[in-house]
């Protein structure tokens, strides 16, 4: 198992387009990733247990994976947040009339 400490970016927090790119990235993967913010945990891999931290703009998670090709995962994964944040909330600003 490894385990890291990082800041989720995104301006408007873990949204679902966010969300979405987040589960579509990880299923590449056969390890289990999870993340744990505020005394609860959820899978990445499922974007309802991930919205349901409800987690907040710049708010640090601990991530957690395990299995087959968990170190590849959490490298990757970390390279993902890294370059995620604005790209991400730039598609979410929609207008609806």
């Amino acid at each position: 198992m490894i385990v890291e400490e990082r800041y989720i970016g995104a301006q408007r927090g873990l949204h679902v387009i966010a969300a979405s790119r987040m589960v579509q990235f990880l299923r590449a993967f056969s390890s289990t990733i999870t993340i744990n913010y505020n005394g609860k945990t959820a899978n990445c891999k499922s974007i309802i247990s991930l919205l349901a931290l409800e987690i907040n703009e710049n708010i640090k998670v601990r991530i957690a994976t395990e299995g087959p090709d968990e170190e590849e995962e959490m490298k990757l994964f970390i390279d993902f947040l890294s370059s995620w944040g604005d790209d991400v909330d730039a598609e979410a600003d929609i207008d609806i009339e």
